[in-house]
């Protein structure tokens, strides 16, 4: 185990004594008959069997709470087969053990072995002991071992998945005593985007919906939507097209994706972005889109599906719909004109309970309500309900008017019943004639082991590999989850999610799900939170030294589910602390959206008071956070401005914050005098009370008076106290001085009327903006090419210009389409007045940014 890097902890045993004695990270390796060196050993046949008492109780708890797997073993009469007898002949006992042999040949084994299984009969006849041959140690033991590797998506998995060995050369001690050299092994970490789709749901068995899914396959219309109440089998029936359609070969759709948005809002932007970086495969990223303009991020979508048949699905889009007026909102709206409006070959399929009103020209509504008798009658029959119980079909549809989950969930306890449907149904009645209450008498059915499985999985956020389930119930026998997840599954209380490699996922009906969590107190719940979030902080342990690296969404979301749980229980200092963390990574992915949305849920929950006194980094969260909202045009922006400003402890440093947030909406916004007042009282009480903050209003401030004309008062600002004549000095660069020093003043140069020397200004911030090559400069470097358009026209230079605009457009092509039109629009105004340019309406990419690039480095 040291020798690959692993980490045990060791318990020798040479008397009486008990397994817990010693506790450690890592594997626990004990030594029942002493060790070789430095202690006594039991080796001979009397120190063998001698009575030990204190052991025996203690492995007898060992073995009862694990799945004990026998791989080597001598056959004496020792306190372990001592354990193991009484265990097995306790029939109040239920141990789980795999038994493996080497040999391959039953008779050979029953030959070798024969006082064993004696031992092993009771146990074997109950199904307790399991005999295993042809078991080659160091085969199975390397296949579990591959098998235990964490495993990412095709995406996301590195191009080499074999592990890197390095050599760090350390000091050992004096001048005179020589070098250590140690080996450190590490395991690749995923660092291309992956944007693997969700998981679609596929129902079986599969009866009636045919007239509704008729009308899906036929429709050829660009966006659909299937609603109706929790539980008719919206996300069943999109699985089901998705399935017939597109998952099959000769399908209408080449290719397909789904997406849950979980019935939350401010999460459709990053889905499509999702969308666009999987159906791209991952030659678009994310942080190079403008994704705080959901209009841009459509129009990269559409860029990217181009004529492709594909059907992408958006499941659970119930909180972009208006429930007063039933039309679409948050975005959605945006998303459904365009495919309406655009010339395309794919198909949005939205799924929904609010029965949604759209324009029906182009899109079509399928509104679900309960199966019909006949349908009833043909699930039970396909549910496996007895044959003498099919004529009580009808009574059963008008119990549950045919809603497709109670009939389920009540076929299935009739199916385990000896009193069959009609015992089934009585029970039903007597917990009461609703759906929560048939879950309700359901769960009072089942075992403690059952019920501890359903616990864990409604704490669960998404679906998970049954391996993984394994890993996140505390101190559970395996083979004891695998019945219970089995049975659950055949109760329909469980969903599966097929992948195309590897285990399926298991998940919870939101139905089930909101029975169970609201079923206990949020304290009742944490302990089966915890082994959830103890994954998560080992997740996040190993992956945090890549912050730094912007590293892809999958590594950040273990961040966000921690959060989210630290919200969800109250726990706001360790929310925000965590949010914190990974705040620039997640925005300079490109995922500000998912920022705003994880943060939308911590306002939601706190005491804004002592929000704003005691939580460490609460500051920090909100400011970011307003910022992206006033980008995104949140609703919200001003209200949660008015609580903090309630919140906030008189003119302390959090109002200069509140000033220069104010400062910075009304900016946005055009509302330059407002601004402007905003920002001079935070600069007047912070030159006032020489308060020691980084909060500061000179930025926001000097935008704004800038933008209202006031240029001589902002140019002195965005000069930080440089002189101007240093700054437009050709050649010279000013050290420490970024692109946005020389982007601000050039800006500022221009809009005077002082054009040579803003162009001077430009230069210096493109040469900057070029040395770096991060994906999220796109929008930035498209601007400079811009400015530096319209700079170049004034001073006639028109086949550079022409050059610089069509070299703007093809920067935002993939970035935000609706800047690219911009400039393209710009570049149209220029060739008109010159038509000898009309060569760079169509010149290609590479073209035109050798020729800025060229120009750019003469200057």
């Amino acid at each position: 185990m040291l020798k690959h890097g692993g980490r045990f902890y060791r318990t020798v045993l040479h008397d009486d004594g008990h397994l817990g004695q010693t506790v450690g990270e890592g594997t626990h390796i004990v030594h029942l008959h002493g060790y070789w060196f430095g202690y006594d050993t039991l080796h001979t046949p009397q120190q063998l069997v001698q009575p030990r008492p204190q052991l025996k109780r203690s492995l007898a708890r060992v073995v009862e709470a694990s799945t004990l797997v026998v791989i080597g073993y001598s056959g004496w009469d020792d306190v372990v087969t001592r354990t193991l007898v009484e265990l097995l002949a306790d029939s109040a006992s239920n141990p789980e053990i795999m038994w493996a042999f080497h040999e391959k040949d039953p008779v050979a084994i029953d030959a070798s072995n024969e006082r064993l299984l004696r031992v092993l009969q009771h146990g074997i006849g109950r199904g307790r002991v399991l005999l295993y041959r042809g078991i080659d140690c160091r085969t199975v033991l390397s296949q579990i071992y591959e098998r235990l590797e964490p495993t990412y998506s095709a995406a996301s998995r590195p191009t080499s998945d074999r592990p890197v060995m390095t050599l760090v050369k350390e000091e050992s001690g004096g001048s005179k005593r020589p070098h250590r050299v140690r080996i450190e092994i590490g395991f690749p970490v995923p660092q291309t985007p992956s944007a693997d789709s969700d998981r679609p749901l596929f129902v079986e068995p599969w009866v009636g919906r045919s007239e509704e899914l008729r009308m899906l396959a036929t429709f050829g219309g660009p966006v659909a939507f299937i609603t109706g109440l929790g539980g008719q089998g919206k996300s069943a029936l999109a699985g089901r097209l998705l399935q017939q359609e597109a998952d099959t070969l000769g399908g209408r759709f080449e290719v397909w994706d789904w997406r849950d948005c979980r019935e939350e809002s401010d999460r459709l932007t990053t889905q499509i972005l999702r969308v666009i970086e999987r159906l791209s495969d991952g030659k678009i990223d994310a942080s190079w889109i403008e994704s705080t303009d959901v209009r841009a991020v459509i129009s990269v979508l559409f860029s990217v599906l181009r004529n492709r048949k594909a059907l992408l699905v958006f499941d659970n889009m119930d909180q972009y719909v208006d429930l007063e007026t039933l039309e679409p909102t948050k975005g959605l709206e945006v998303l459904v004109a365009e495919a309406q409006a655009r010339n395309h070959n794919s198909l949005f399929l939205f799924t929904c309970r609010p029965d949604i009103q759209v324009d029906e020209s182009r899109a079509v509504r399928i509104p679900l309500s309960g199966l019909t008798e006949n349908e009833t009658s043909e699930l039970i029959k396909a549910c496996g309900v007895r044959k003498k119980d099919h004529e009580l079909a009808k009574e059963l549809y008008q119990t549950t008017e045919g809603h497709p989950l109670w009939v389920r969930l009540i076929a299935m306890q009739a199916v385990r019943r000896n009193s069959g449907l009609r015992g089934a149904l009585d029970l039903i009645r007597q917990g009461g004639g609703t759906l929560p209450d048939t879950t309700r008498t359901i769960w009072g059915t089942l075992n403690a082991q059952q019920q501890s499985v359903l616990r864990t999985m409604a704490e669960l956020d998404r679906p998970e590999r049954e391996s993984r389930l394994l890993e996140l119930l505390p101190g559970v026998n395996a083979n004891r989850v695998n019945r219970a997840l089995r049975t659950l599954r055949s109760f329909h209380l469980i969903e599966t999610r097929a992948q195309p490699e590897g285990e399926p996922l298991l998940g919870l009906h939101p139905i089930i799900r909101e029975f169970v969590r609201t079923g206990f107190p949020k304290k009742d719940r944490e302990k089966y939170v915890g082994a959830i979030l103890g994954y998560l902080d080992r997740m996040i342990g190993r992956f945090k030294p890549l912050l730094p690296q912007d590293p892809s969404f999958e590594i950040l979301e273990h961040w966000i589910r921690k959060a989210e749980y630290k919200i969800t229980f109250s726990r706001f200092e360790e929310a925000t602390s965590t949010i914190e963390e990974i705040a620039q990574p997640l925005m300079n992915r490109g995922y500000s959206e998912e920022y705003v949305r994880l943060t939308m849920r911590l306002f939601s929950k706190i005491d804004w008071a002592e929000a704003c006194s005691s939580l460490k980094d609460f500051d920090t969260v909100f400011e970011q956070c307003l910022l992206q909202m006033t980008q995104m045009g949140h609703d919200a922006s001003e209200d949660l401005l008015k609580q903090y400003e309630l919140a906030i402890p008189g003119k302390s440093t959090q109002f200069i914050l509140l000033c220069d947030l104010r400062c910075y909406l009304d900016w946005y916004k055009g509302n330059y005098e407002s601004a402007i007042r905003w920002g001079e009282a935070g600069e007047h009480l912070k030159e006032g009370s020489s308060v020691d903050t980084r909060f500061s209003t000179r930025h926001n401030l000097a935008l704004s008076r800038r933008d209202l004309g006031r240029i001589e008062e902002a140019i002195e600002s965005f000069l930080e106290g440089e002189d101007v004549k240093h700054v437009v000095e050709k050649g010279r660069k000013i050290p420490n001085k970024g692109a946005h020093f020389y982007g601000n003043i050039g800006r500022c140069l221009f809009l005077k009327g002082d054009t040579a020397n803003a162009i001077r200004c430009y230069v210096k911030s493109a040469q900057l903006l070029e040395e770096r090559h991060s994906h999220r400069d796109r929008l930035n470097k498209g601007y400079i090419r811009y400015w530096i358009a319209e700079s170049l026209t004034i001073e006639n230079e028109f086949e550079l210009a022409a050059a610089s605009y069509r070299a703007a457009e093809c920067m935002w092509y993939e970035s935000s389409p609706p800047r690219a039109s911009q400039a393209r629009d710009k570049l149209r105004e220029l060739v008109a007045q010159h038509p000898g340019l009309n060569g760079y309406l169509d010149e290609v990419d590479w073209k035109v940014e050798e020729t800025y690039g060229n120009w750019l480095g003469r200057q």
